[in-house]
C-alpha cells in the first residue's frame, strides 16, 4: 500500500473543512480527503447562505464567538477575493406574543456591542407596507454570500498554498504511532493508500457519529449524541423586490421560516427552512407535500400577509446536525484535553451560523495545532 506524509490531514470537504485547509496551508503541509464526488455537497451547499451577526447566541459559546469573529474575517476574505457577497441587513419581527424574547435578543446585542436599529410601525408602514408585527429591528451587518463562489475561492487558495485536496476518497481507518504520527488508511476509487500526518481534524458534520465510530482510536466515548433537523426551501418570484433578510422571532431548534435571496438571484425569494426531526440523512427522501406548503404559507403569513397572493414551489432541502444536550445548543470541538490524543481534533454539531464561523473556526483550529 502507498504511503504519503503530511502535517495535517483534513476529513471532510464542506465549507468548515475547505476553510481548515486553506488556513492550515498557510503554515503546514495539509490533504483533505472528501468522500463525495464534490465539496460542499452535504449541509454547507443546502442553507439560505446568511451571514448572521451572532445577536442569536449566549455571549460565553462557541457560536457567539466564532459567529462574531467570523462575520469579520468572512466579509474581509469576499471583499479581497472577489466573493459575491452582499451586507443587506436583516429585519427581525416580533409578534404580541414573544415581545420578551425580542427585548432579550437585544440585551445580548447591546452586551455583544452587535450594531441594530429599532423600527417604529410609522416607518415599517412606508417602506415595508406588506409586513405585519408589534416590534421591529434592523439587524445592520447580517447578509449573503454565494456559497458556491466562495467555496471556490477556498478550494483554488487551499491549492496555491501547497494543500492537496482529493475527492471520493472514504477514510477506513487511522491508527496512532508510538512517534504520535496518525496512520489513516483511505480508499478512493482506484486504490487504498496510507496517509502519516502529525494532526488531523474530522469535520465530518452529517456523518461524525459513524465515522468517529468505525475508528480504533476509543473515541466514541467523548461524541455526544446527535439527531438531524430537516429544512424545507421553498421558492417563489421576489415580486416585491425585497433584499434585506426578513426573520421571525426564533423558535426551539431554529430560527423559524424566514425569507432571503439567494446572491446570484435577486429575482428570486427563499424562503425557509423549516425545522422537522429527521432519522435519516437521505436528501432524497425529501417529504415535500401539500400539507408542508400549507403550513409555509401559515408560518410566513403571520408577519407578510401577502405571501397567499403567490405561488410557492418546492425547491431543495437540506439537513442540519444538533447534539442532544440541555438548554442551548453549541458547537462543540474535542481536543487532547478531552480524549488525550494529541493535534487530534473533532467538530461536531457544526450547524448554524457554521458558515459564518468558518473562518473563525478554522483559525482557532490551527491555533492549537501543536505542529513541529
Amino acid at each position: 500500500m502507498n504511503s504519503i506524509e503530511t502535517d495535517v490531514l483534513i476529513i471532510g470537504g464542506g465549507i468548515v473543512g475547505l476553510a481548515l485547509a486553506y488556513e492550515t496551508s498557510k503554515y503546514n503541509d495539509c490533504i483533505l480527503i472528501e468522500k463525495n464526488k464534490s465539496l460542499i455537497e452535504e449541509t454547507s451547499s443546502r442553507n439560505s447562505g446568511v451571514i448572521h451577526s451572532g445577536i442569536y447566541y449566549p455571549e460565553d459559546s462557541f457560536k457567539s464567538k466564532f459567529c462574531i469573529q467570523g462575520k469579520k474575517f468572512l466579509y474581509d476574505f469576499c471583499k479581497k477575493y472577489n466573493v459575491p457577497h452582499e451586507k443587506t441587513g436583516k429585519l427581525l419581527i416580533s409578534d404580541k406574543d414573544n415581545l420578551s424574547t425580542l427585548q432579550a435578543l437585544k440585551e445580548n446585542a447591546d452586551n455583544l456591542d452587535i450594531k441594530y436599529e429599532i423600527i417604529t410601525k410609522n416607518r415599517i408602514l412606508s417602506n415595508y407596507p406588506f409586513l405585519c408585527g408589534e416590534e421591529f429591528i434592523d439587524i445592520k451587518d447580517s447578509g449573503i454570500v454565494d456559497v458556491h463562489e466562495l467555496a471556490t475561492r477556498l478550494e483554488s487558495l487551499s491549492w496555491k498554498n501547497g494543500a492537496y485536496i482529493s475527492t471520493q476518497s472514504n477514510l477506513i481507518d487511522v491508527s496512532e504511532s508510538i512517534n504520535c504520527l496518525y496512520e489513516s488508511a483511505v480508499k478512493t476509487i482506484n486504490e487504498t493508500f496510507e496517509i502519516k500526518s502529525k494532526s488531523i481534524v474530522f469535520c465530518t458534520g452529517l456523518h461524525t457519529n459513524s465515522v468517529i465510530a468505525k475508528l480504533n482510536l476509543n473515541l466514541e466515548k467523548y461524541i455526544k449524541e446527535n439527531f438531524y433537523l430537516m429544512g424545507h426551501y421553498y421558492k417563489t418570484n421576489n415580486w416585491l423586490n425585497i433584499r434585506k433578510l426578513i426573520y421571525p422571532i426564533p423558535e426551539k431548534n431554529a430560527l423559524g421560516v424566514h425569507l432571503s435571496t439567494a446572491m446570484n438571484d435577486p429575482s428570486t425569494l427563499i424562503l425557509g427552512p423549516d425545522a422537522t426531526e429527521t432519522f435519516t440523512i437521505d436528501y432524497k427522501k425529501n417529504a415535500f407535500s401539500k400539507e408542508l406548503k400549507e403550513k409555509f404559507y401559515c408560518s410566513i403569513e403571520k408577519y407578510m400577509p401577502e405571501i397567499r397572493k403567490v405561488d410557492i414551489s418546492a425547491d431543495y432541502v437540506g439537513i442540519r446536525p444538533k447534539i442532544h444536550t440541555e438548554g442551548f445548543q453549541d458547537f462543540e470541538i474535542i481536543g487532547s484535553k478531552t480524549h488525550k490524543h494529541k493535534n487530534l481534533f473533532i467538530l461536531q454539531g457544526i450547524d448554524s451560523p457554521g458558515l459564518t464561523s468558518c473562518l473563525a473556526i478554522a483559525k482557532y483550529i490551527n491555533k492549537n495545532l501543536d505542529i513541529k
